[in-house]
């Protein structure tokens, strides 16, 4: 996309302002953790932002996050005209459940 910069002031805030939004709905519950993240990592990560989400909801947000984002990718480059496929259930299955399918209450 011609000058698109994933990295501009403008998309970096409201990125964060919607990861905000999302560790704050975390916050009263969620799966467990996500095999194979740092929980070091992930509790110096929202200490960084401020966020009081615990370690585990820090990871769950960031998987709830990079399914939302590959879908919208996906979508932003055609691949879903392409194959002929409707995306709508995908986005409505990514937002209701967390990592490995669990629901989020």
């Amino acid at each position: 996309m011609p000058g698109y910069d994933a990295h501009s002031r403008p998309l970096v805030e409201a990125s964060q302002l919607a990861m905000d939004e999302l560790l704050r709905c975390l916050e009263s519950g969620g799966p467990g953790p996500v095999p194979g993240l740092d929980p070091e990592q992930l509790a110096e990560w929202t200490q960084a932002r401020g966020a009081t989400a615990t370690p585990d909801r820090a990871g769950t947000a960031l998987a709830i996050w990079a399914r939302l984002h590959g879908l919208a990718s996906l979508e932003i480059n055609g691949n879903f005209t392409s194959v002929g496929v409707d995306p709508g259930p995908l986005y409505a299955d990514a937002v209701r459940s967390g990592p490995g399918g669990t629901e989020i209450p």
